[in-house]
């Protein structure tokens, strides 16, 4: 990921920041953001659980999360809304150019070594003319 784009993340939620989220590519930055920012709006500022991010290669990411303190500080509701969260992110996050961020078309595959990469239309085809 890009400098510019990581280094707010860090500042931002320090809580939940991990150095993998450097590697991953550019265009996760603003759902890595949201995710961080919708868990720390359910725990009340309380920093209850750890994230833990993974970006497959290939494309796509997924998170998981486990609490941080005693399972006793969560409270039943909480628990309930972070799993509905990581529920909706998971999904939405599948629905991502790897590249900007935006919805994506397909998935390009390589006849190389190369990995795969889920992209939007334009990206697509800056990959496709780039190959030719």
């Amino acid at each position: 990921m890009r400098d510019d784009l990581w280094k707010p993340i860090k500042t931002a939620h320090p809580n939940y920041w991990s150095d993998k989220i450097r590697l991953m590519p550019d265009g996760y930055s603003s759902a890595i953001v949201g995710l961080f920012r919708d868990v720390e709006q359910i725990s009340g500022g309380l920093q209850l659980v750890e994230i833990d991010l993974l970006a497959y290669p290939g494309g796509g990411i997924a998170a998981s999360m486990r609490p941080r303190t005693d399972g006793d500080d969560v409270t039943d509701a909480q628990k309930a809304q972070l799993f509905d969260l990581l529920k909706s992110w998971s999904k939405a996050v599948g629905q991502i150019c790897q590249v900007c961020g935006r919805s994506p078309v397909s998935i390009l595959k390589y006849m190389d070594s190369r990995d795969q990469e889920i992209l939007c239309e334009q990206h697509m085809r800056e990959r496709r003319s780039s190959d030719e």
